[in-house]
């Protein structure tokens, strides 16, 4: 009898177009520093998460609606045309239906790097801080990363996509890029936080390196750039210039 009930109780909430609570009941998903995450979600959806990310879910009747609130996730999207999936992150909200791309929110900027297949991105700043060089609407074909801040102008680049996905992996690919930058990433993924004097920020260095491996990364710096470490304290090391 009480399964009778429930299922009557069910009945007439569908046919009174009522969505039963627990069908719009929201997920958390999140990973600690140094920690990677995949979950396949209850449509076959499979979402990736980065060292400290979190990503809420929410699917509903007509949408599959996530939330980056911090860090950096891939999402493969299964096919449902009927259910858009929608990323909000920081103020950009990507919309796809069945495809592959990835979402960093590295400090200030997103960063919508596509993998493959189609997505749409909005801006959804409100108020007097509306983007007023946002176009609308962009479209991103695969290969193409959107970079995006709040009240500056968006800019389509091409992309590495092993460089932007090799995390998943548990690497990290820099090709002459500021040290400042790559500290900035590195520090993502381990407790042992790394500073820079900004007279060295503007280095630029290239490799592959390890997630985690702080000290790793440390060594190979100051054996080829003009560099020195000095340790402040257990979980801190400053990069200073060796002249």
């Amino acid at each position: 009898r009480p399964l009778q009930a429930l299922a009557a109780v069910l009945l007439l909430a569908c046919l009174a177009g009522v969505t039963p609570w627990w069908l719009n009941s929201q997920d958390d998903y999140q990973t600690g520093a140094g920690e990677r995450r995949v979950v396949t979600l209850e449509d076959g959806s499979r979402l990736s998460l980065d060292s400290n990310s979190e990503v809420t879910v929410k699917y509903a009747r007509r949408q599959r609606l996530l939330h980056l609130l911090h860090g950096q996730a891939r999402f493969d999207v299964a096919h449902d045309r009927s259910r858009p999936f929608s990323v909000i992150a920081g103020n950009q909200r990507v919309i796809a239906t069945g495809t592959a791309f990835n979402i960093d929110m590295a400090g200030p900027r997103v960063l919508v790097t596509l993998i493959e297949g189609h997505v749409v991105v909005l801006n959804e700043e409100g108020g007097g801080a509306r983007n007023l060089f946002w176009p609308g609407r962009i479209e991103l074909k695969a290969g193409q990363q959107l970079d995006t801040a709040a009240g500056v102008r968006p800019r389509i680049l091409q992309a590495s996509i092993p460089r932007v996905t090799a995390w998943t992996a548990g690497q990290l690919i820099f090709d002459n890029e500021p040290l400042a930058s790559v500290v900035e990433r590195v520090n993502r993924y381990s407790d042992t936080q790394i500073t820079v004097d900004p007279a060295i920020g503007g280095l630029k260095i290239s490799g592959v390196f390890d997630t985690g491996d702080a000290q790793g990364f440390v060594n190979i710096v100051t054996r080829y750039l003009r560099v020195r470490a000095v340790a402040e304290d257990p979980h801190t090391i400053a990069l200073r210039s060796a002249t």
